[in-house]
Protein backbone atom coordinates (compact mmCIF):
# COMPACT_ATOMS: atom_id res chain seq x y z
CA UNK A 1 0.00 0.00 0.00
CA UNK A 2 1.74 3.44 -1.36
CA UNK A 3 2.93 5.52 1.94
CA UNK A 4 0.14 8.29 2.60
CA UNK A 5 1.99 12.13 1.59
CA UNK A 6 0.46 14.65 3.70
CA UNK A 7 0.82 18.30 3.23
CA UNK A 8 3.32 18.83 5.63
CA UNK A 9 5.52 16.05 4.19
CA UNK A 10 5.25 17.26 0.77
CA UNK A 11 6.72 21.16 1.85
CA UNK A 12 9.44 19.25 3.55
CA UNK A 13 10.46 17.09 0.82
CA UNK A 14 10.46 20.29 -1.76
CA UNK A 15 12.37 22.32 0.43
CA UNK A 16 14.92 19.48 0.77
CA UNK A 17 14.78 19.22 -2.97
CA UNK A 18 15.38 22.54 -3.21
CA UNK A 19 18.74 22.46 -2.27
CA UNK A 20 20.82 23.39 0.98
CA UNK A 21 18.99 25.74 3.67
CA UNK A 22 19.98 29.54 3.76
CA UNK A 23 18.83 31.64 6.11
CA UNK A 24 16.49 33.88 5.44
CA UNK A 25 16.54 36.42 8.58
CA UNK A 26 12.91 37.52 9.85
CA UNK A 27 10.19 37.08 7.29
CA UNK A 28 12.93 36.54 4.54
CA UNK A 29 14.43 39.94 5.39
CA UNK A 30 17.86 38.40 5.55
CA UNK A 31 19.10 38.43 2.08
CA UNK A 32 18.87 41.72 0.66
CA UNK A 33 19.01 45.10 2.29
CA UNK A 34 20.10 47.33 -0.53
CA UNK A 35 19.97 51.29 0.64
CA UNK A 36 19.45 50.22 4.23
CA UNK A 37 21.86 51.14 6.74
CA UNK A 38 23.21 47.51 8.55
CA UNK A 39 23.32 47.49 12.29
CA UNK A 40 27.04 47.73 13.55
CA UNK A 41 28.61 46.55 16.48
CA UNK A 42 28.73 49.00 20.27
CA UNK A 43 26.29 51.59 18.72
CA UNK A 44 25.55 54.74 20.94
CA UNK A 45 22.17 55.18 22.36
CA UNK A 46 19.96 58.83 22.80
CA UNK A 47 16.93 58.37 24.88
CA UNK A 48 14.22 59.24 24.74
CA UNK A 49 14.89 59.67 20.71
CA UNK A 50 15.90 55.92 20.25
CA UNK A 51 12.69 54.81 21.83
CA UNK A 52 10.95 55.33 18.70
CA UNK A 53 11.79 54.11 15.18
CA UNK A 54 15.19 54.46 12.81
CA UNK A 55 14.20 54.54 9.28
CA UNK A 56 17.17 53.72 7.77
CA UNK A 57 16.71 50.42 9.03
CA UNK A 58 14.98 47.57 6.77
CA UNK A 59 12.92 46.16 9.80
CA UNK A 60 12.90 46.50 14.15
CA UNK A 61 10.55 45.93 16.33
CA UNK A 62 9.44 46.57 20.18
CA UNK A 63 8.78 44.12 22.70
CA UNK A 64 6.77 43.98 25.84
CA UNK A 65 6.09 41.51 28.62
CA UNK A 66 5.20 41.17 31.85
CA UNK A 67 3.29 39.14 34.70
CA UNK A 68 0.77 41.32 36.66
CA UNK A 69 -1.92 40.69 39.52
CA UNK A 70 -5.03 42.25 39.03
CA UNK A 71 -6.75 44.23 42.23
CA UNK A 72 -8.06 41.13 43.65
CA UNK A 73 -4.86 39.32 42.91
CA UNK A 74 -5.35 37.46 40.14
CA UNK A 75 -2.68 36.59 37.71
CA UNK A 76 -2.35 38.05 34.26
CA UNK A 77 0.06 37.88 31.67
CA UNK A 78 0.64 40.40 28.97
CA UNK A 79 2.47 40.42 26.09
CA UNK A 80 3.07 43.95 23.20
CA UNK A 81 5.12 43.51 19.88
CA UNK A 82 5.02 46.26 17.39
CA UNK A 83 6.58 45.59 13.91
CA UNK A 84 8.04 48.14 11.36
CA UNK A 85 9.10 46.98 8.31
CA UNK A 86 10.43 49.10 5.09
CA UNK A 87 9.39 47.57 1.65
CA UNK A 88 11.79 50.18 0.35
CA UNK A 89 14.80 52.41 1.49
CA UNK A 90 13.85 55.86 1.15
CA UNK A 91 10.61 57.22 3.22
CA UNK A 92 8.01 59.28 0.62
CA UNK A 93 5.35 60.85 1.87
CA UNK A 94 1.42 59.85 2.39
CA UNK A 95 -0.13 56.18 0.96
CA UNK A 96 3.50 56.37 -0.89
CA UNK A 97 5.30 55.92 2.24
CA UNK A 98 6.97 52.15 2.62
CA UNK A 99 6.71 51.95 5.87
CA UNK A 100 4.48 48.81 7.34
CA UNK A 101 3.30 48.91 11.08
CA UNK A 102 2.08 45.84 12.50
CA UNK A 103 0.90 45.52 16.35
CA UNK A 104 0.36 42.15 17.98
CA UNK A 105 -0.77 42.21 21.72
CA UNK A 106 -2.25 38.86 24.06
CA UNK A 107 -3.26 38.60 27.70
CA UNK A 108 -3.33 35.23 29.46
CA UNK A 109 -5.55 34.54 32.89
CA UNK A 110 -6.68 31.18 34.17
CA UNK A 111 -8.33 29.55 31.44
CA UNK A 112 -8.61 32.29 28.80
CA UNK A 113 -5.94 33.73 26.20
CA UNK A 114 -6.61 36.74 24.65
CA UNK A 115 -5.67 38.35 21.46
CA UNK A 116 -5.78 41.13 19.58
CA UNK A 117 -3.66 42.41 15.80
CA UNK A 118 -3.74 45.40 14.08
CA UNK A 119 -1.97 46.69 10.84
CA UNK A 120 -0.95 50.10 9.68
CA UNK A 121 0.74 52.22 6.57
CA UNK A 122 3.02 54.98 7.43
CA UNK A 123 2.34 57.99 6.27
CA UNK A 124 -1.25 58.49 6.49
CA UNK A 125 -1.63 59.53 9.86
CA UNK A 126 -2.90 57.13 11.82
CA UNK A 127 -1.01 57.50 14.88
CA UNK A 128 -3.32 57.89 17.95
CA UNK A 129 -3.39 61.50 20.11
CA UNK A 130 -3.60 61.25 23.88
CA UNK A 131 -7.47 60.55 23.97
CA UNK A 132 -6.90 57.60 22.02
CA UNK A 133 -8.66 58.48 19.08
CA UNK A 134 -6.80 59.38 15.58
CA UNK A 135 -7.43 62.91 14.24
CA UNK A 136 -9.85 61.23 11.21
CA UNK A 137 -11.87 59.46 14.13
CA UNK A 138 -12.19 61.93 16.71
CA UNK A 139 -15.53 61.95 17.97
CA UNK A 140 -18.19 65.17 17.45
CA UNK A 141 -17.96 67.60 20.58
CA UNK A 142 -14.49 65.63 21.38
CA UNK A 143 -11.71 66.93 19.44
CA UNK A 144 -8.31 65.08 19.11
CA UNK A 145 -5.45 67.09 21.60
CA UNK A 146 -3.94 69.86 19.92
CA UNK A 147 -0.05 69.41 18.91
CA UNK A 148 1.94 71.36 21.30
CA UNK A 149 5.62 72.07 20.66
CA UNK A 150 8.55 75.07 21.32
CA UNK A 151 8.68 78.50 19.97
CA UNK A 152 9.52 78.60 16.96
CA UNK A 153 13.56 79.79 16.37
CA UNK A 154 14.92 80.44 12.32
CA UNK A 155 18.35 78.91 12.47
CA UNK A 156 21.39 79.47 10.28
CA UNK A 157 20.13 79.44 6.38
CA UNK A 158 22.53 80.32 3.71
CA UNK A 159 21.56 83.01 0.53
CA UNK A 160 23.12 80.67 -1.45
CA UNK A 161 24.67 77.28 -2.13
CA UNK A 162 27.78 76.98 -0.60
CA UNK A 163 31.12 75.83 -2.23
CA UNK A 164 31.01 72.62 0.13
CA UNK A 165 27.12 72.06 0.02
CA UNK A 166 26.39 68.39 0.72
CA UNK A 167 24.02 65.70 -1.23
CA UNK A 168 21.03 65.70 1.48
CA UNK A 169 19.23 62.77 -0.20
CA UNK A 170 22.21 60.95 1.60
CA UNK A 171 19.82 61.31 5.01
CA UNK A 172 17.22 58.86 4.59
CA UNK A 173 13.58 60.95 3.72
CA UNK A 174 15.12 63.08 2.06
CA UNK A 175 14.42 62.94 -1.88
CA UNK A 176 15.10 65.33 -5.03
CA UNK A 177 11.64 67.19 -4.03
CA UNK A 178 12.52 67.46 -0.49
CA UNK A 179 16.07 68.50 -0.92
CA UNK A 180 14.90 71.18 -3.45
CA UNK A 181 12.59 72.74 -0.59
CA UNK A 182 15.55 72.49 1.74
CA UNK A 183 17.98 74.45 -0.90
CA UNK A 184 14.89 76.91 -1.24
CA UNK A 185 15.09 77.65 2.54
CA UNK A 186 18.58 78.19 2.48
CA UNK A 187 19.33 74.67 4.10
CA UNK A 188 22.45 72.93 2.18
CA UNK A 189 24.84 71.34 4.21
CA UNK A 190 24.81 68.24 7.22
CA UNK A 191 25.87 70.78 9.80
CA UNK A 192 23.49 73.55 9.04
CA UNK A 193 20.91 70.08 10.38
CA UNK A 194 22.68 68.75 12.88
CA UNK A 195 22.99 72.18 14.51
CA UNK A 196 19.11 72.31 15.07
CA UNK A 197 17.34 71.87 17.90
CA UNK A 198 13.33 71.72 18.80
CA UNK A 199 13.29 75.55 18.21
CA UNK A 200 15.05 75.33 14.89
CA UNK A 201 12.87 71.94 13.59
CA UNK A 202 9.69 74.20 14.65
CA UNK A 203 10.54 76.92 12.56
CA UNK A 204 11.50 74.61 9.74
CA UNK A 205 8.41 72.86 9.80
CA UNK A 206 6.59 76.07 9.82
CA UNK A 207 8.10 77.41 6.53
CA UNK A 208 9.11 74.07 4.68
CA UNK A 209 7.37 73.32 1.70
CA UNK A 210 7.47 69.14 2.70
CA UNK A 211 5.27 67.09 5.12
CA UNK A 212 4.94 68.23 8.80
CA UNK A 213 6.53 66.12 11.42
CA UNK A 214 9.48 64.48 9.37
CA UNK A 215 12.15 65.79 10.70
CA UNK A 216 11.83 64.55 13.71
CA UNK A 217 10.24 61.00 12.64
CA UNK A 218 12.83 60.27 10.33
CA UNK A 219 15.42 61.79 12.88
CA UNK A 220 16.97 64.03 10.49
CA UNK A 221 19.56 65.84 12.86
CA UNK A 222 20.98 62.31 14.11
CA UNK A 223 21.32 61.55 10.28
CA UNK A 224 23.26 64.30 9.97
CA UNK A 225 25.27 63.77 12.75
CA UNK A 226 26.12 60.50 11.83
CA UNK A 227 26.72 61.32 7.98
CA UNK A 228 29.74 64.37 9.92
CA UNK A 229 31.02 61.76 11.64
CA UNK A 230 32.11 59.33 8.74
CA UNK A 231 33.64 62.31 6.74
Amino acid sequence: MPARITRRHALALLATAAGPAMGQGFAGLGQDADGFALPQPDPVFRFPRDHGPHPRFRIEWWYVTANLKTASGEDRGIQWTLFRSALAPQERPGWASPQIWFAHAAMTRPGAHLVAERRARGGIGEAADETGATKQEAPAGKAAVPETGPAAAKPELFDAAPGDADDLRQITGVGPKLEDALHALGVYTFAQIASWGPAEIAWIDENFDGPKGRITRDDWVGQAKALLEKD
